[in-house]
């Protein structure tokens, strides 16, 4: 009786064990790095925006990518969307973010791409596939001023001009204190 308990409850834990390796997906997607998931961006700019892909699931993967939130201002450059990734390769997708010129300074967009798997079969194969969403926000901010040239410039000469009179102050007090011990 122990005997038969011991040996369902091992084939039971096989079966699950190899069921679940056929769910595990080792899709990576990885994107630029942005503090706090924010990406800052100025009224009526654009810029490219790449994710990249990798498969560690040991076999080639299709790729099938989807704006989720966020097409308002992002879209794929890549005519297509779904992508052929082989097994240890990367690729990337390439899109452009444009903020509408008329955007308001703090206005922000939500952004969420979903990146499905399926494995390249053979025939007679089954396989799962599995989903990745890849979320951030996009803020709008407003240009930094810069300042002008003029003021850097006379800020660097005030700084020279204080050092200099700092080392001055410094050598005459030197002077000070060995005349006054040759006086003695």
């Amino acid at each position: 009786m122990k005997i038969n308990k011991l040996t369902a409850r091992l084939s039971l834990s096989l079966i699950i064990i190899i069921f679940l390796s056929a769910i595990i997906s080792a899709l990576a997607v990885s994107m630029p790095y942005m503090e706090n998931k924010q990406l800052k961006m100025l009224p009526g700019e654009s810029r490219d925006f790449k994710f990249v892909l990798q498969s560690g699931e040991g076999r080639d993967i299709n790729v099938r990518t989807d704006i989720t939130k966020g097409s308002e201002i992002i879209n794929f450059v890549d005519s297509e969307n779904i992508y052929l990734v082989k097994e240890g390769d990367k690729v990337t997708v390439n899109t452009k973010i444009t903020i509408p010129e008329e955007s308001a300074i703090g206005e922000s967009y939500n952004i969420e791409l979903t990146f499905e798997t399926s494995p390249v079969q053979e025939s007679g194969q089954f396989a799962f596939g599995s989903s990745i969403k890849q979320t951030f926000e996009v803020v709008v901010v407003k240009a930094l001023a810069e300042e002008p040239k003029e003021q850097k410039l006379l800020e660097t000469n005030q700084l020279a001009i204080y050092l200099i009179i700092v080392i001055a102050i410094i050598l005459i007090i030197i002077y000070l204190v060995k005349k006054k011990k040759k006086s003695r």
